[in-house]
């Protein structure tokens, strides 16, 4: 039998006959003009079809992943992946109701454990695992180094990768850490003194 006309509080999957109550939107489809849609795949929930949005980003507007089967909800994106997305710069957090999404790491960041935080001093921390490309953690090995670092609100953990803005602040590249300059240059090149 071929509905015409669903009840209140019913509708078509587009495309179908048969009517359906709102409790299909828990079960990998979304409503919009009366109509039932399926959601993009790896989508439990979602809210509208797959789009692309600014700059080629493609959003399948999940709300939800099916954990069981290993995917987690990607913030930015609204897309579903499996927990390999941490090697791109992502990170698990554990929200209030216990489903974990993952978030974008710290610019600096190539990989993280965690997102942006502030230690007490309110300094950043990154919690980078590994820098981003042409960032480096600082070698903190030099009896002034707190004066500088707080003058420029720069945290020496070693968790936190910095760029080319160091130069600035009188630190110099050398094999892949910030080494500060002697404290009378502003810049300086070569050893450390």
């Amino acid at each position: 039998m071929n509905c015409n006309l669903c009840i209140t509080d019913y509708y078509k999957i587009y495309g179908t006959d048969n009517c359906y109550s709102e409790d299909l939107i828990n079960q990998g489809y979304y409503l919009k003009d009366n109509f039932f849609y399926p959601c993009e795949e790896n989508c439990l929930t979602c809210s509208d079809k797959k789009e692309i949005k600014d700059n080629n980003i493609i959003t399948n507007n999940c709300l939800s992943c099916d954990k069981e089967n290993g995917l987690y909800l990607v913030n930015e994106l609204k897309n579903c992946e499996s927990i390999e997305y941490k090697n791109l710069g992502y990170y698990l957090k554990k929200e209030n109701n216990d489903i974990e999404i993952f978030y974008k790491c710290y610019r600096t960041c190539e990989l993280c454990e965690k997102g942006l935080e502030n230690d007490i001093n309110n300094k950043e921390i990154h919690n980078c695992e590994k820098c981003a490309e042409n960032t480096y953690k600082l070698k903190d090995n030099c009896e002034n180094c707190e004066e500088i670092n707080n003058q420029y609100n720069v945290n020496p953990n070693n968790k936190n990768c910095y760029g080319n803005e160091m130069i600035s602040y009188g630190y110099n590249l050398r094999n892949n850490f910030w080494t500060i300059c002697y404290i009378n240059c502003q810049t300086c090149s070569g050893k450390p003194i």
